[in-house]
């Protein structure tokens, strides 16, 4: 048996719990989608904003999103 950490920034508040999610069924806790690849863009050197504002604007789109699979294969765990 292995055991990944992973720490989410979000979750701070929980102090005396976490979760248990199992990754190794055939249908995964989680479900990414990435509709779009990512696409670099910029307003720099020799755009009207650059010339207007005197400073360079940098960006990244992409279309993506995650969300539950098999939330059944979780468990929140408290410790007391």
């Amino acid at each position: 048996m292995s055991i990944d950490v992973v720490v989410n920034a979000r979750l701070s508040s929980w102090t005396t719990s976490f979760a248990v999610f199992r990754a190794d069924g055939r249908v995964k806790p989680f479900i990414c989608q990435q509709e779009t690849g990512i696409e670099w863009k910029e307003k720099a050197e020799g755009s009207d904003f650059a010339y207007d504002n005197d400073v360079h604007e940098y960006g990244i789109d992409t279309w993506r999103n995650a969300n539950y699979g098999m939330w059944q294969h979780s468990v929140l765990v408290t410790m007391i």
